[in-house]
């Protein structure tokens, strides 16, 4: 797969893409609840930090 001419390395690479070219377009629909590219990506970001922990990352927007 490419994204925008641009071959993607590692899983994190897709939605980081999606999140700066659509950030309100949905990503993952489950049981009514909708998650958007932008907050995917951020919660990717807090996946690995001390703010995840904390609870300072929302689990949905």
């Amino acid at each position: 797969m490419t994204l925008a001419g641009l071959e993607p390395h590692k899983i994190s690479d897709i939605p980081r893409y999606w999140a700066a070219a659509t950030p309100d377009a949905v990503a993952i629909r489950e049981d009514g609840a909708q998650l958007r590219f932008g907050r995917l990506w951020q919660n990717v970001g807090c996946a690995g930090s001390a703010r995840y922990s904390s609870g300072s990352c929302a689990a949905s927007a």
